[in-house]
């Protein structure tokens, strides 16, 4: 080491810290330590600088350790370092960490913090392999004195969340053998002994030594045995701020590795009972650690076996009940740091049956919702919370009423018996009522735990069969004879009344009256036409009978001639509107076409689906969709367009609102029906459905394609040009529209009831031509799956190309994903063999360039306005504008798009039982898709546009669409040896380019994947993979021929990916300028958005005062990132 450099530096250091230092000087002095930190002596230096023992300012060591961070960061892999610098640096690590600091009590958070973060940023390049005893140093370490144990801890925890937790970049390049070291050394040698008896994991070509040291308690032992020692201590009155400082750091480590580490580890320690302790301790950073480290274990995902181990034991000794004492101790605390945190989390691990509360508590109590606010990144992130522990509570049922069923489901039903007791004010809202979530969570409960009971109600050998069968029936009797008066309860007995089914194959005495209860309450007399609640209560009711219908048709069959008749009767009155009748004609049909007689079938379908098929057909709907310009008047745009320039009121728009309504239905509901009927019945691959179905194929199509061409033809401006500027509204997204594509929100029930007034008219007749555009493309989505009757029709490329695309450049980006979802993609994926090449080549010759043109427009566009979208935000918290609507769009548009590649090039089927995942059967479209060069390149090209938009989700599809293509690709070789070279240069630019963008940080690992594979893959048989690596990656000339000479004497697959990733390490971390270079589009930067990943790490900066009291005041606050 050089001491005119070592004065020179701290001379510097001294300039930039110097309040008084001129600008110049400090920009002298800035670019000296840059230069420093660009020699490969830089670390030497750092580490002289950090060293306690050389008496250094804490700012100035903190720049020490900043020089080594930068080599072993980003130059670890660079030519420059050579392997005996790379030791010195990591002794030089390992010397900091063990006596290079001060004592714990005294050094500065962030000092030891960034220690261990170096610490671990070197065991991630060189453990295991080039550093086999690292862990014998982290044990010296714990047993050396407590400033040593406290970093052993800090460094062991950030390795487990590096690799095993957040999604880190370097950890994702040796992912497989960082996680096997971590599990080996957290267990010990007799528990892998047990678990890996050969001393290794996985299959013969790909083999991971899973060997402990001779005598190694391993980490987790080592762990319990300390909280053992610690723990009591921190219950008395004479604990030490050190003790608790590693009994937090202790439960911190733990809670990094209880997800994912070799539950016998766990369950052959204390580890479990003493983070109950610790919930119960006087100090709130322990209850908080203690907290967390039940959270993760509550939420791992055990088999039957792991769980007896590990959680019934705890159940059985007392373990609930310290949970449940510290719930109640710390509940009535006032709610604030730590206390709310630690509250928090013993809500989950306590009582999830609170779960559904949680949603009311935050929309009523402001003190609640401010630390919801304060705890929850979004309202999204809370809402998915909820719905966890919801499932949990689910699962716990679905474990614990097998166990004692008739004491539990006579438990259950006293609750519900209790409930059905419950008065409602009519007159509130009433679902938002407490009384009413107590009602619904009592029906919640019911119907879980007699999904729960199917199999010992169906075991004749069961004791407790015949009463829980006895049971049921007296409890469904209570439901049958609930007459309450309020509708919304009304709605909740119906829906529930579905779980009973399994009860009605085995006993069918109450059936009857259950049927004759929701025929009832499908024409539950109305109010008004404004009474929701009614209008709810008899759609659900209708809902509940075609599930009963499709679950024991064969059951219900016996009675279908009553059943015909009630409906008869409710359509013959008009007792029901006309979604009730297509409800109850479904249910009638699913019975006839999914009982097991087959005889009456055809005749049950012709007079259900029958008049509704003939009816789509008539001369005056024909009439009506011959033009658009006739469809216009059949809809009433041009009554509509009259009236809005005349002061209608009250009745008269109320009788035009009618007519019109009346006069749509019928195309609406015609074509509603007949998708309903489609979605009830296609659900099985049953050919004689298929068969009666095709025969009603040229009755439907022709109307249903004229449809189609007519509502895409009024996305023109101009074919409203001649009418009312105030007609202008159909095309426009209204204020709320936009906001509910903005945030997700529903619209309350209030905003949804408005006056009417035409301009409500124009409104209902925007959203009806929306609604009618979505189900004509599902509907035809649906007659695709009829495959040779559907595909075989004469012209129907030339057909489908007409009334799809005809009018496509008029659509927006919302209606063309509509239109590439619902409609292109079923008809290209339902595609028989024999029929790709007359129907659905030339569509996607002529799509996939079009979208690619149309994609690359929009964002370009985009691009220069400036992206002004957070993908990572709350969408409750953005702001509804029309840039933002319009880029979130193009966003939908292309997710949707390379959803759409990736379904057309996905593979099918394993080769073979048990065959692995690469070795899948390419569907017939993949290879029709690839075996023809025009679509081949186009979908590429467009494949590769995609990896490169800003836009996170869509990225992602692109490169798992980039994957399939790969495979389809290398296995047809040497058939695709014209296209392989291309598609491998294009993949390999675009992976690359969003590699090295900060936006795709969160999709970084699936980009080194898909390098990975692509150059594994293709580098056997083509040069076009080290010519993009030499021209784009900026890789040295000899360290690029000495990876192709490795590779190319291995044979080992998984080797060869390894050195691929291990080579990508080196472009990936070759500076710090380059990864987070913004490239600029026109004259205006591209839009920068870091993403530190899916689990984003937690900040340790010297700013972070809750968890760093000992920070003092100053310049360190600026040197920490």
């Amino acid at each position: 080491m050089d001491e005119s450099v070592l004065r020179n530096l701290l001379s510097a250091l001294e300039t930039i810290n110097n309040a008084a230092t001129t600008n110049d000087a400090r920009q002298q002095a800035q670019e000296y330590c840059e230069t420093l930190k660009r020699d490969p002596a830089g670390p030497l230096y750092g580490y002289y600088l950090a060293h306690k023992d050389n008496q250094q300012p804490d700012i100035v060591r903190h720049f020490g350790l900043s020089l080594i961070e930068n080599t072993a960061r980003y130059k670890w892999s660079a030519a420059s370092l050579t392997p005996e610098l790379k030791t010195q640096i990591r002794l030089n690590v390992m010397s900091l960490a063990s006596e290079g600091i001060l004592p714990m009590m005294t050094e500065k958070a962030f000092i030891k913090e960034k220690v261990a973060s170096l610490f671990v940023e070197v065991a991630k390049r060189e453990w295991p392999g080039a550093w086999d005893d690292m862990d014998v140093f982290l044990r010296q370490m714990f047993f050396k004195d407590e400033t040593a144990r406290e970093m052993s801890l800090f460094i062991l925890r950030s390795l487990c969340e590096d690799v095993c937790i957040y999604d880190d970049a370097v950890a994702g390049l040796r992912k497989k053998d960082l996680r096997a070291g971590l599990l080996v050394i957290m267990s010990s040698e007799a528990i892998l002994r047990e678990h890996y008896p050969d001393g290794v994991k996985g299959h013969k070509n790909e083999v991971t030594l899973m060997v402990g040291e001779q005598g190694n308690d391993g980490w987790l032992n080592r762990l319990s045995m300390l909280l053992q020692e610690l723990l009591p201590r921190c219950q008395s009155d004479t604990k030490t701020l050190a003790d608790e400082k590693i009994v937090v750091a202790a439960l911190r480590t733990l809670s990094a590795t209880l997800d994912w580490v070799i539950s016998t580890s766990v369950s052959t320690t204390s580890v479990i009972p003493l983070i109950c302790q610790a919930t119960l301790s006087p100090s709130e950073k322990i209850r908080l650690a203690g907290a967390e480290c039940y959270d993760v274990l509550s939420s791992r995902n055990l088999s039957e076996p792991e769980r007896e181990k590990m959680i019934w034991p705890l159940l059985d000794e007392g373990g609930i009940d310290l949970i449940s004492k510290a719930y109640l101790t710390y509940s009535l605390l006032p709610l604030q740091g730590d206390s709310y945190l630690f509250f928090q989390k013993m809500v989950q691990l306590y009582s999830a049956v609170l779960a559904k509360d949680f949603e009311h508590r935050r929309e009523s109590d402001p003190v609640y919702a401010h630390f919801v606010a304060q705890d929850f990144e979004s309202s999204s992130d809370f809402r998915a919370k909820v719905g966890n522990i919801f499932q949990k509570a689910v699962d716990v049922i679905h474990l614990g009423v097998p166990i004692v069923p008739l004491p539990a489901f006579l438990w259950v039903a006293n609750k519900v018996s209790e409930a059905l007791k419950i008065e409602f004010l009519t007159s509130t809202d009433v679902k938002s009522t407490i009384q009413f979530q107590a009602f619904d969570g009592a029906l919640t409960l019911m119907e879980v735990s007699i999904s729960s009971l199917t199999d010992i109600i169906n075991d004749k050998t069961n004791p407790q069969s015949g009463q829980i069968l006895e049971a049921m029936n007296t409890l469904l009797g209570l439901l049958i004879e609930y007459n309450g008066k309020c509708p919304a309860a009304l709605e909740r007995i119906a829906a529930s009344l579905s779980s009973y089914t399994d009860m009605f194959k085995l006993q069918s005495a109450l059936l009857f009256r259950c049927l004759d209860k929701l025929f009832k309450l499908v024409e539950y007399p109305m109010s008004s036409k404004g009474d929701l609640d009614v209008r709810e209560l008899r759609h659900r009711s209708g809902i509940t009978l075609v599930k009963i219908g499709k679950a024991i048709p064969n059951t219900l069959y016996p009675i279908y001639g009553e059943i015909d008749t009630a409906i008869q009767r409710l359509i013959q009155q008009g007792a029901i509107s006309g979604g009730e009748k297509k409800t109850l004609l479904s249910f009638q049909l699913v019975i006839g076409l999914n009982a097991g007689i087959a005889l009456e079938r055809s005749a049950i379908f012709e007079k259900v689906v029958g008049p509704v098929a003939l009816g789509f057909q008539s001369v005056d709907m024909q009439e009506a969709l011959s033009d658009p310009t006739k469809f216009m008047e059949f809809i009433g745009a041009m009554e509509l367009s009259g009236a809005s320039n005349k002061n209608l009121q009250g009745q008269e728009v109320e009788q035009l609102g009618s007519t019109l309504a009346q006069r749509r239905s019928l195309l609406s509901w015609s074509v509603d029906a007949l998708l309903t009927f489609m979605r009830e019945t296609m659900d099985s691959k049953e050919n004689t459905k298929k068969e009666l179905w095709a025969a009603y194929l040229g009755p439907m199509l022709p109307n249903l394609l004229s449809t189609i061409r007519c509502l895409n033809a009024l996305c023109d401006e101009q074919a409203w040009a001649r009418l009312s500027p105030e007609m202008g509204r159909v095309l426009v997204l209204s204020s709320e529209e936009k906001e509910i594509m903005v945030t997700g929100k529903t619209l309350s029930v209030a905003s949804s009831v408005s006056a009417l007034t035409v301009t409500k008219l124009i409104s209902d007749l925007k959203t009806w031509l929306s609604v009618l555009r979505d189900h004509c493309y599902k509907l035809l989505a649906h007659l695709s799956t009829l495959g040779t009757p559907f595909y075989s029709i004469p012209s129907l490329q030339t057909v489908l190309e007409q009334t799809l695309f005809e009018h496509v450049d008029h659509l927006t980006n919302r209606q063309l994903r509509m239109l590439i979802n619902s409609a292109v993609q079923p008809i290209v994926i339902n595609c028989p063999v024999e029929y790709m090449e007359s129907t659905i080549s030339h569509l996607l010759t002529v799509l996939v360039p079009y979208l690619d043109q149309r994609l690359e427009r929009d964002w370009k566009a985009a691009s220069a306005d400036g992206l002004v979208v957070d993908e990572q935000g709350d969408p409750e918290d953005m702001d509804v504008s029309d840039e933002i609507v319009k880029e979130m769009m193009l966003r939908d548009l292309t997710s949707y798009v390379a959803s759409f590649l990736f379904a057309i090039l996905d593979f099918g089927r394993q080769k073979g039982h048990g065959a692995a995942a690469t070795h899948k059967e390419l569907t017939p479209l993949a290879l029709h898709v690839l075996s023809s060069d025009t679509i081949a390149k186009s979908v590429i090209l467009l494949i590769c546009r995609i990896i490169t938009y800003k836009d996170t989700k869509s990225c992602i599809r692109a490169a798992e669409t980039a994957l399939c293509a790969l495979g389809a690709l290398v296995q047809c070789y040497p058939q695709t040896q014209a296209i392989i070279g291309d598609f491998a240069t294009m993949v390999l630019r675009a992976a690359l380019e969003a590699l090295h963008d900060p936006y795709h940080q969160e999709g970084q690992e699936k980009l080194i994947l898909l390098i990975t594979e692509v150059y594994v893959e293709v580098r056997a048989f083509n040069e076009a993979p080290r010519a993009v690596f030499q021209q784009v990656s900026g890789a040295e000339s000899s360290r690029l021929e000495a990876f192709e000479q490795e590779l190319s004497s291995t044979t080992n697959k998984t080797k060869k990916h390894a050195l691929v990733r291990n080579f990508l390490q080196g472009i990936i971390g070759v500076a710090k300028s380059e990864w987070f270079k913004q490239k600029e589009q026109g004259d205006k930067p591209a839009p920068v958005r870091t993403i530190a990943g899916s689990y984003e790490r937690p900040s340790q900066n010297v700013m972070d005062s809750e968890h760093h009291e000992d920070i003092g005041d100053g310049l360190a606050s600026l040197f920490d990132e």
